[in-house]
């Protein structure tokens, strides 16, 4: 993980459109996480780190990356536990397997 931040933060010139694009592919994945599948929520959680990661540069900038990243821990922690899941049963990825009635 420390390499592929090295990565992140070397290589991409533009880190910006990078971190941007980080963070769109994490909310995807939060959104499917609220399903309750746990999988989700890692690859979440790994591209919420590298998101962050693309935009840490100072040390001020990394403290509050790290901050930004807790509290969406705990708000994926807290809504896949406290939100009822027929709130989400429109969503077309709320079951793994398609419902024929």
């Amino acid at each position: 993980m420390v390499a592929l931040q090295w990565c992140c933060v070397v290589w991409m010139r533009r880190r910006t459109e990078w971190s941007f694009l980080f963070l769109i592919i994490s909310f995807y994945f939060i959104f499917l996480s609220i399903s309750f599948f746990f999988f989700f929520v890692l690859l979440s959680l790994c591209f919420l780190f590298l998101s962050f990661s693309c935009l840490a540069v100072s040390s001020s900038c990394l403290f509050w990356s790290v901050a930004l990243f807790l509290s969406f821990y705990v708000f994926i922690s807290f809504s896949s536990f406290y939100f009822p899941v027929s709130f989400y049963s429109w969503l077309p990825f709320s079951s793994p397997v398609p419902c024929f009635t």
